[in-house]
């Protein structure tokens, strides 16, 4: 077995009930045949039973990943060989189900280029409160490693012509994830929240890996193609560097909120260093705007800078004369002094202040 997931029903479905898990897996093999199949638990994941078989091919089926459209029917979306024949070296496909996941249509290509090497492939779908889907995937056999892109949808079933394999998500600081992503929506606080996207490896434009590696998260407001992506910390810090990377480490990491909507919990994969060794690690990142702990005179400055600021980082810390009192932001900080109140620092100000040794400057 490989490549599973595991969905949550937030509506009745067919026969089964609200809360019904579903987990689906790739079995056998492409000599005897492979298959999706699902299993379903209705109490919490303690009992399963084989619920259905989605597709059947004698190449490859991978990574499902179940979502309702909005007319709706629950669709799995996967990766699949299947198509080689027509020139596909691997495709994304959808299939529907209006039964409960009893029964499937046949699969439709939705991402994918017949050109016998690119390979688009893990798909994971999210979506947001202004009603956009948005699929992320790795194409491997294209510029370096398997780079992350993303598409939007309206309703979940329409992407776009296939061959459109999507944007490519590009920070702030010109850097691209690569492999095995994962996306999500979160309630930050603010009117339309925020996705956050991240991948196994984090490269610059020349395919070199970068500082930030193995702990970065891309925060975009909406998730669209021309939004900015902001470079944030993830839950868990799982460094690489260009000389040791590992198959194990932040391999395909889900990110989930919090029960409280405060913050991202991430279950990160990792080998600590030791080859062969590859153990899961989790954390909690407070992100949330207006969630985060921020007090006084900061909280009211804040208020004032957020368009400019971003997203929390931190809790109100202690400065280096530890008199004063900060606040981190994705795009600076506040800090506030008996001698100089609450004041915004950012950009090329800010690293200068570093530099001098802030509080104990001078400046």
């Amino acid at each position: 077995m490989c490549c599973s997931t595991l969905y949550e029903l937030p509506t009745a479905m067919g026969t089964l009930p609200a809360g019904t898990l579903l987990w689906a897996t790739s079995a056998g093999t492409e000599s005897t045949g492979i298959s999706l199949r699902i299993w379903r638990s209705g109490d919490a994941g303690v009992t399963w039973a084989f619920h259905s078989t989605i597709s059947t091919s004698t190449a490859g089926l991978w990574e499902p990943e179940f979502d309702i459209d909005t007319l709706g029917r629950l669709v799995v979306y996967f990766s699949s060989e299947a198509y080689k024949a027509s020139g596909y070296n691997q495709a994304i496909v959808q299939a529907f189900s209006t039964d409960g996941a009893k029964t499937w249509t046949a699969p439709q290509i939705i991402v994918g280029v017949s050109d016998g090497v690119r390979r688009p492939g893990m798909p994971v779908v999210t979506k947001t409160p202004a009603g956009w889907y948005l699929m992320t995937y790795e194409i491997c056999n294209w510029d370096y490693g398997c780079v992350v892109h993303v598409r939007p949808s309206r309703d979940g079933y329409q992407w776009g012509p296939p061959d459109w394999l999507g944007y490519r998500p590009t920070s702030t600081n010109g850097n691209v994830f690569a492999h095995a992503p994962t996306i999500t929506w979160v309630n930050d606080g603010t009117a339309n929240g925020r996705v956050l996207l991240m991948g196994q490896r984090l490269y610059d434009q020349a395919g070199r890996v970068v500082a930030g590696n193995g702990g970065t998260l891309f925060s975009s407001p909406t998730g669209g193609e021309f939004d900015p992506w902001t470079e944030i910390n993830a839950p868990v810090q799982i460094p690489e560097t260009a000389t040791r990377l590992n198959w194990c480490n932040n391999y395909s990491t889900p990110l989930v909120t919090t029960l409280d909507g405060r913050g991202i919990i991430s279950i990160a994969l990792g080998d600590n260093g030791v080859n062969n060794a590859c153990r899961a690690y989790y954390g909690v990142n407070w992100l949330a705007a207006g969630r985060c702990v921020i007090l006084g005179a900061i909280s009211e400055k804040y208020n004032e800078k957020y368009a400019s600021l971003g997203l929390c980082q931190s809790g109100e810390l202690a400065t280096a004369d530890t008199v004063g009192r900060y606040n981190r932001f994705e795009r600076g900080s506040i800090y506030w002094h008996p001698n100089t109140h609450a004041h915004e620092v950012h950009g090329l100000i800010h690293a200068k202040w570093a530099q001098k040794g802030y509080e104990r400057s001078l400046v």
